[in-house]
């Protein structure tokens, strides 16, 4: 249906979400979900459109309650345009949807695994593991935890599987919390590189107050160190060589290394999120990159030029989330220097002593040439993933000179 607006419209938007972000405001209809960042006088003229009053009439009190002239006839037209508009005139371009019985029955599911109750047990299952890691330091993960059988080969099959499924534990903990909030959310797969990724859509959220959506972006990560929690336990009371202590080592590091990976804030990872939230910056991300550019020498009178013109409180966001991804780099770092690299060589070592000392007839044989044929194809993705971010670099470069 075409429409256009005019003066004496009469806009219904009372059903969109409005909350306030810092200085601005989060307004949209968590049932697309989509939403936006508007100044405040656009909040007055959202709440002005009631499906009564015609857009001059909105118009005409905001200049005369708040002293704001504001073109609201074309700010309506964009959200016509969006699909945030619920009536116009009376004729009704969005029905309300009465929730269905199995959203109602997940909702009801959530909210017995993630409320206020469980919210103060994820609490003090991250200090119970702080306080096991410092009394008992051998608890800390180590990269030989994840040899768990003497085949390297199958070995690195049983911890690709268990590491996908704690994966999905993990977002399943996003899933069901954001539901306990009464917010649909959906689990997609993603590519971070040259890596597959799940990830949780949450955008809905977007409609509930700031502190709210700290637990659903926090779950997985809560998740995980219940988890460690119970590992950890394992270890301390039970025998030191039985498998149930070898396998909850090897979940312990798994669990381990994921959380440290949300520092990794340039993946957009959970922690970004709680930074976008914590911040109330809409463009954390940019800015953040462009404070960083605009301290090296490359254009760098562009880049100051530019940080220059953002507002004192999106520059405190940036610098902050600029330290927490020189963080995120260290991690990379720290994860490369004690877990990937000595797990890497510690790899090679068995696959090479499998191929070696092992005859053609036996597992163990095919088991190390498996092994190196996976090493050779993760290190053919590395390149060809290397290589593909240096073409586009060079584009953009190319694109920008021209």
């Amino acid at each position: 249906m075409d429409i256009k607006l005019s003066l004496f419209s009469k806009v219904c938007l009372s059903h969109l979400s409005i909350q306030k972000e810092g200085n601005e405001y989060t307004i949209g209809d968590p049932n697309i979900p989509k939403f936006i960042r508007v100044p405040e006088a656009a909040v007055f003229a959202v709440n002005d459109a009631d499906g009564f009053r015609t857009i001059e009439e909105i118009k005409t009190n905001l200049m005369r309650e708040h002293g704001i002239d504001v073109d609201v006839l074309d700010f309506f037209s964009k959200l016509l345009a969006i699909g945030f508009v619920k009536s116009v005139d009376d004729i009704v371009l969005l029905s309300d949807a009465p929730p269905s019985s199995s959203h109602e029955r997940i909702v009801k599911v959530s909210k017995i695994f993630f409320n206020s109750w469980t919210a103060k047990l994820f609490v003090f299952n991250f200090f119970a593991v702080l306080v096991l890691f410092s009394i008992k330091p051998d608890l800390l993960p180590h990269f030989k935890d994840i040899f768990v059988l003497p085949a390297v080969g199958i070995n690195a099959f049983v911890v690709i599987c268990l590491t996908y499924f704690l994966i999905f534990l993990h977002e399943m903990a996003h899933y069901f919390c954001s539901y306990s909030k009464g917010i649909k959310a959906t689990i997609r797969l993603s590519r971070r590189f040259i890596f597959v990724a799940a990830e949780t859509k949450m955008t809905g959220l977007w409609s509930k107050p700031k502190i709210e959506r700290y637990f659903p972006y926090l779950a997985g990560m809560a998740l995980d160190v219940t988890l460690i929690f119970i590992c950890l336990l394992v270890q301390v009371m039970m025998p030191e060589n039985s498998l149930f202590v070898t396998i909850s080592r090897l979940v312990a590091f798994l669990l381990f290394t994921g959380i440290l990976g949300q520092f990794m804030v340039f993946l957009r990872t959970d922690v970004y999120f709680v930074l976008i939230n914590a911040t109330n910056s809409s463009n954390l991300f940019q800015n953040g990159m462009l404070f960083l550019k605009s301290m090296t020498l490359r254009k760098r009178q562009e880049n100051r030029r530019m940080w220059n013109q953002l507002p004192k409180t999106e520059k405190e966001a940036s610098i902050w989330f600029s330290l927490i991804y020189v963080f995120g780099i260290g991690i990379v770092l720290v994860l490369f220097v004690f877990f990937t690299f000595p797990a890497f060589l510690t790899v090679v070592s068995r696959a090479y002593n499998e191929t070696v000392n092992f005859s053609m007839s036996h597992y163990r044989f095919w088991d190390g040439i498996a092994s190196f044929t996976v090493i050779v194809l993760r290190l053919a993705l590395l390149l060809i993933g290397s290589r593909n971010t240096y073409l586009d670099r060079k584009r953009r470069l190319q694109s920008e000179i021209g």
